[in-house]
């Protein structure tokens, strides 16, 4: 099945982006792209950008990746904090093809709080607060799955995805 746009996996931190493309790449032909993951194997560990050269140089490679890979993949799982950036944010917007996996803090807390992703290491505090800021956003889009079950998660996923291209 050929697609005209890419479809977008949003979502915080420990949603289960990654986890839900994985699946989708396993049970499909679809062609997927883990954003952070590309991100990784061209410049290095997301952590150790952070550290060396701060989350905004790290922001500015996460909207060039966005826009190199946008419409070459037929999923592409975003970071986190893409949303936050109103480049991505009104592209996002204008694809109408944009799944938000949704979960409450706390057990997105209870996921990542002894990770080592970069924000972590910041608190509880002032990661909802972040949780809080990016939910407006993640409301905006076009589609919202709760992903309190991988296997019912996926099927949604790839129901979405097939609907829209029938």
């Amino acid at each position: 099945m050929k697609m005209n746009n890419s479809f977008y996996l949003c979502g915080f931190m420990g949603v289960g982006k990654t986890t839900i493309l994985n699946n989708i790449k396993q049970q499909t032909k679809y062609t997927c792209i883990d954003l952070d993951e590309n991100i990784e194997n061209k410049y290095g560990q997301i952590d150790n950008i952070f550290v060396e050269k701060g989350e905004i140089f790290f922001r500015e490679i996460e909207e060039k990746e966005f826009f190199v890979n946008q419409n070459k993949f037929n999923l592409i799982s975003l970071g986190g904090g893409a949303i936050e950036n109103d480049n991505i944010f009104e592209n996002l917007l204008k694809s109408n093809q944009t799944i938000y996996l949704s979960l409450n803090f706390e057990i997105l807390w209870e996921r990542i709080k002894n990770s080592n992703r970069p924000l972590v290491s910041t608190g509880r505090e002032i990661l909802e607060s972040r949780y809080k800021n990016r939910i407006k956003r993640y409301e905006m889009m076009e589609y919202k799955i709760s992903n309190e079950n991988l296997k019912d998660t996926t099927s949604k996923v790839l129901e979405i995805m097939e609907n829209q291209n029938a």
